[in-house]
């Protein structure tokens, strides 16, 4: 009976010191850098009033690099080359053209759904990070195709 107990008592400590499971990828979230693909835009506000002209004419075509509006008609539309930094809080992004950042913001992404927020700038610290509040841009858009 005395080593049964010495016996339980030894694989509890044991037990109790194991190393806990290395985290799985999915377990960690998810990659605050996938965004390729083309979305639709379900929302656009500027300064916290609709902006219905880019939901209506524009998808957007992104990659890790790159941020498209692309013409729902055809033709062209601005090419911003897109910087994301999911390490900062919250994530940021810049665009830039001719090499020069143009705008920064925050951005959130959930699977396949993108909330962006920004303004005009070029200095990352200077982005919008309350997505509660009244950015100069605020864009909800949702994946449509990988």
């Amino acid at each position: 009976m005395r080593s049964r107990i010495l016996l339980v008592a030894t694989v509890v400590a044991v037990l109790g010191f194991a190393p806990a499971p290395l985290p799985r990828k999915d377990r960690r979230g998810d990659d605050l850098t996938d965004v390729n693909g083309t979305w639709e835009f379900v929302e656009c506000q500027s300064n916290g009033n609709p902006y219905e002209r880019t939901r209506q004419n524009y998808n957007a075509d992104m990659t890790r690099e790159r941020f498209t509006f692309a013409s729902k008609g055809g033709g062209g539309g601005a090419t911003y080359a897109m910087r994301l930094d999911p390490s900062a809080s919250p994530p940021s992004f810049t665009w830039s053209q001719n090499n020069q950042v143009r705008w920064v913001g925050s951005y959130r992404l959930r699977k396949d759904e993108m909330v962006m927020i920004f303004g005009p700038g070029n200095r990352v610290e200077d982005r919008p990070t309350d997505f509660g509040g009244k950015p100069a841009w605020r864009y909800v858009l949702r994946r449509i195709r990988r």
